[in-house]
């Protein structure tokens, strides 16, 4: 059985985390309690979101896969409080993808599930769905600091 797609999506979720951290390091701290326009408050439930999500994509793949669930090692984000710990649980999420879906082959994320927010997903699509997700705050909160969102 080929593993070539999984391992491709576990690798393209581990860059999107990993670019996403690189933008993370530049945002002072100061403005983490800065109120953003939107659903999720503040600059630091953003980036808390970010991570809270990233595991749970990877539960619900990990969880079709039929595989035991690795260990979150930041399971209060929201409640971080400097870029270098805000980085290593953004990170976390690689190795948490990894851990998790190691070995998985490509046939086990063929299966359907519907998400908590109503929309159904096969394996595949759920992580890309993971890999856009960071992308899309961090242009959300560019905007933000460019003045864009009011």
């Amino acid at each position: 059985m080929s593993d070539a797609a999984r391992r491709a999506l576990v690798d393209e979720l581990e860059r999107a985390f990993l670019e996403f951290s690189e933008f993370v390091r530049e945002l002072p701290s100061d403005l983490y309690d800065t109120p953003v326009p939107g659903d999720e408050g503040s600059v630091r439930n953003i980036l808390g979101h970010v991570v809270r999500a990233g595991y749970g994509h990877v539960e619900y793949v990990t969880e079709l896969a039929g595989r035991p669930l690795p260990e979150r090692r930041f399971r209060d984000p929201e409640g971080l409080d400097d870029p270098e710990t805000f980085v290593a649980a953004l990170l976390d999420v690689g190795r948490f993808a990894r851990e998790a879906l190691d070995g998985v082959p490509d046939a086990a994320l063929e299966g359907t599930f519907t998400s908590r927010w109503g929309q159904v997903y096969d394996g595949e699509q759920m992580m890309e769905h993971a890999t856009c997700h960071p992308g899309r705050h961090a242009r959300q909160l560019r905007r933000f600091l460019d003045g864009e969102l009011k």
